[in-house]
Protein backbone atom coordinates (compact mmCIF):
# COMPACT_ATOMS: atom_id res chain seq x y z
CA UNK A 1 0.00 0.00 0.00
CA UNK A 2 2.71 2.48 0.82
CA UNK A 3 3.78 2.02 -3.11
CA UNK A 4 0.51 2.90 -4.23
CA UNK A 5 0.68 5.81 -1.87
CA UNK A 6 4.32 7.16 -3.07
CA UNK A 7 3.05 6.84 -6.85
CA UNK A 8 -0.23 8.92 -5.58
CA UNK A 9 2.18 11.80 -3.97
CA UNK A 10 4.36 11.46 -7.50
CA UNK A 11 1.46 11.69 -9.72
CA UNK A 12 -0.64 14.53 -8.02
CA UNK A 13 1.57 17.87 -8.37
CA UNK A 14 2.02 16.55 -12.37
CA UNK A 15 -1.84 15.92 -12.57
CA UNK A 16 -2.51 19.51 -10.98
CA UNK A 17 0.09 20.79 -13.85
CA UNK A 18 -2.46 19.45 -16.24
CA UNK A 19 -5.18 20.40 -15.04
CA UNK A 20 -3.95 24.12 -14.30
CA UNK A 21 -3.11 23.80 -18.09
CA UNK A 22 -5.94 22.33 -19.84
CA UNK A 23 -8.76 22.96 -17.61
CA UNK A 24 -10.91 20.32 -15.46
CA UNK A 25 -12.79 19.74 -18.83
CA UNK A 26 -9.06 18.35 -19.37
CA UNK A 27 -9.06 15.63 -17.31
CA UNK A 28 -10.22 12.75 -19.11
CA UNK A 29 -8.03 10.01 -17.96
CA UNK A 30 -6.58 8.38 -21.52
CA UNK A 31 -5.20 12.16 -21.96
CA UNK A 32 -4.38 13.12 -18.30
CA UNK A 33 -2.68 10.01 -17.95
CA UNK A 34 -0.95 9.75 -21.21
CA UNK A 35 0.63 13.57 -20.13
CA UNK A 36 1.91 11.84 -16.76
CA UNK A 37 3.71 8.99 -18.19
CA UNK A 38 1.33 6.15 -17.28
CA UNK A 39 -2.23 4.59 -18.20
CA UNK A 40 -5.39 5.14 -17.70
CA UNK A 41 -5.85 1.52 -15.65
CA UNK A 42 -3.04 2.65 -12.93
CA UNK A 43 -4.84 5.76 -12.60
CA UNK A 44 -7.94 3.87 -11.45
CA UNK A 45 -5.76 1.66 -9.81
CA UNK A 46 -4.40 3.75 -7.71
CA UNK A 47 -7.31 6.44 -7.41
CA UNK A 48 -10.60 3.77 -7.52
CA UNK A 49 -12.24 5.90 -10.10
CA UNK A 50 -12.00 9.01 -12.10
CA UNK A 51 -14.32 10.45 -8.92
CA UNK A 52 -11.62 9.31 -6.64
CA UNK A 53 -9.08 11.19 -8.37
CA UNK A 54 -10.77 13.66 -8.36
CA UNK A 55 -11.64 14.31 -4.92
CA UNK A 56 -7.60 13.83 -4.25
CA UNK A 57 -6.58 16.09 -7.18
CA UNK A 58 -8.73 18.88 -5.53
CA UNK A 59 -7.79 18.25 -1.73
CA UNK A 60 -4.15 18.51 -3.16
CA UNK A 61 -4.76 21.77 -5.04
CA UNK A 62 -6.34 23.07 -1.96
CA UNK A 63 -3.51 22.59 0.16
CA UNK A 64 -1.18 23.39 -1.73
CA UNK A 65 -3.17 27.15 -2.23
CA UNK A 66 -3.65 27.40 1.68
CA UNK A 67 0.27 26.42 1.82
CA UNK A 68 1.06 29.50 -0.17
CA UNK A 69 -1.03 31.46 1.54
CA UNK A 70 -0.01 30.30 4.84
CA UNK A 71 3.92 30.79 3.73
CA UNK A 72 2.99 34.47 2.77
CA UNK A 73 1.29 35.06 6.24
CA UNK A 74 4.39 34.29 7.94
CA UNK A 75 1.45 33.66 10.61
CA UNK A 76 0.63 36.83 11.38
CA UNK A 77 -2.44 37.77 12.14
CA UNK A 78 -3.69 40.90 10.57
CA UNK A 79 -3.76 44.94 12.64
CA UNK A 80 -7.50 45.43 11.10
CA UNK A 81 -10.23 43.42 9.31
CA UNK A 82 -9.03 45.75 6.59
CA UNK A 83 -5.72 44.49 6.71
CA UNK A 84 -6.93 41.07 6.51
CA UNK A 85 -8.70 41.82 3.53
CA UNK A 86 -5.91 43.74 2.20
CA UNK A 87 -3.49 40.17 3.24
CA UNK A 88 -5.40 38.01 1.73
CA UNK A 89 -6.57 40.09 -1.41
CA UNK A 90 -3.28 40.57 -2.49
CA UNK A 91 -2.27 36.68 -1.86
CA UNK A 92 -5.02 35.46 -4.28
CA UNK A 93 -3.78 38.07 -6.80
CA UNK A 94 -0.34 36.40 -6.90
CA UNK A 95 0.17 35.30 -10.25
CA UNK A 96 1.21 31.98 -9.19
CA UNK A 97 -2.41 31.45 -7.76
CA UNK A 98 -3.57 32.50 -11.26
CA UNK A 99 -4.14 28.15 -12.45
CA UNK A 100 -5.86 27.76 -9.59
CA UNK A 101 -8.07 30.09 -9.27
CA UNK A 102 -9.34 29.12 -13.16
CA UNK A 103 -9.50 25.75 -11.72
CA UNK A 104 -11.61 26.76 -8.43
CA UNK A 105 -14.02 29.02 -11.40
CA UNK A 106 -14.47 25.47 -13.47
CA UNK A 107 -15.43 23.43 -9.75
CA UNK A 108 -17.80 26.38 -9.46
CA UNK A 109 -19.92 26.11 -12.85
CA UNK A 110 -19.69 22.40 -11.86
CA UNK A 111 -20.87 22.31 -8.22
CA UNK A 112 -23.50 25.01 -9.43
CA UNK A 113 -24.73 22.55 -12.33
CA UNK A 114 -25.13 20.14 -10.01
CA UNK A 115 -22.37 18.39 -9.95
CA UNK A 116 -21.70 16.53 -5.92
CA UNK A 117 -17.98 15.96 -6.29
CA UNK A 118 -17.34 19.48 -6.79
CA UNK A 119 -20.04 20.95 -4.90
CA UNK A 120 -18.27 19.12 -1.97
CA UNK A 121 -14.73 20.37 -2.73
CA UNK A 122 -16.15 23.26 -2.78
CA UNK A 123 -17.77 23.73 0.55
CA UNK A 124 -14.41 21.99 1.86
CA UNK A 125 -12.48 24.58 0.05
CA UNK A 126 -14.32 27.08 1.77
CA UNK A 127 -14.25 26.00 4.89
CA UNK A 128 -10.84 26.41 4.95
CA UNK A 129 -10.74 29.34 3.66
CA UNK A 130 -13.10 30.97 6.38
CA UNK A 131 -10.94 29.03 9.20
CA UNK A 132 -7.88 30.37 7.20
CA UNK A 133 -9.30 34.50 7.32
CA UNK A 134 -10.59 33.79 11.19
CA UNK A 135 -6.97 32.96 12.12
CA UNK A 136 -5.44 36.06 10.49
CA UNK A 137 -8.27 38.52 11.80
CA UNK A 138 -7.01 40.42 15.17
CA UNK A 139 -7.63 38.79 18.08
CA UNK A 140 -9.80 41.16 19.39
CA UNK A 141 -11.86 41.05 16.69
CA UNK A 142 -15.47 41.38 18.51
CA UNK A 143 -17.32 39.22 15.36
CA UNK A 144 -14.74 36.94 13.40
CA UNK A 145 -17.43 34.59 12.23
CA UNK A 146 -19.41 37.42 10.34
CA UNK A 147 -16.03 39.27 9.54
CA UNK A 148 -14.59 36.24 7.81
CA UNK A 149 -17.21 35.90 5.87
CA UNK A 150 -17.61 39.30 4.57
CA UNK A 151 -13.98 39.00 3.72
CA UNK A 152 -14.39 36.00 2.17
CA UNK A 153 -17.22 37.16 -0.34
CA UNK A 154 -14.88 40.35 -0.68
CA UNK A 155 -11.95 38.49 -2.27
CA UNK A 156 -13.89 36.07 -3.87
CA UNK A 157 -15.85 39.18 -5.89
CA UNK A 158 -12.37 40.55 -6.76
CA UNK A 159 -11.13 37.27 -8.44
CA UNK A 160 -13.90 37.35 -10.50
CA UNK A 161 -13.78 40.91 -11.18
CA UNK A 162 -9.89 40.08 -12.04
CA UNK A 163 -10.63 36.85 -14.31
CA UNK A 164 -13.19 39.86 -16.43
CA UNK A 165 -10.56 42.35 -17.00
CA UNK A 166 -11.98 44.85 -14.44
CA UNK A 167 -8.53 45.10 -11.86
CA UNK A 168 -9.46 48.53 -11.34
CA UNK A 169 -12.79 48.02 -9.76
CA UNK A 170 -11.01 44.94 -7.72
CA UNK A 171 -8.17 47.49 -6.78
CA UNK A 172 -10.92 50.06 -5.40
CA UNK A 173 -12.33 47.21 -3.23
CA UNK A 174 -9.23 46.64 -1.91
CA UNK A 175 -8.81 50.05 -1.10
CA UNK A 176 -11.99 50.89 0.52
CA UNK A 177 -11.86 50.71 4.43
CA UNK A 178 -13.60 47.72 5.95
CA UNK A 179 -14.98 48.16 9.39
Amino acid sequence: MMAAQNRKEEWLPLIANYVAQHGLGGASLRPLAKAIGTSDRMLIYHFGSKDGLMTELLGFVSAQVMAMLDAAAQGSRAESRHACLVMLGTLMRNPMLRPFLRTWGEMLVEAEGGNALYRDSAQAIVARLDRWIRDHLPEDDPDPDAAAAQILALVEGIGVLDMAGCSDIADRVLAAPLA
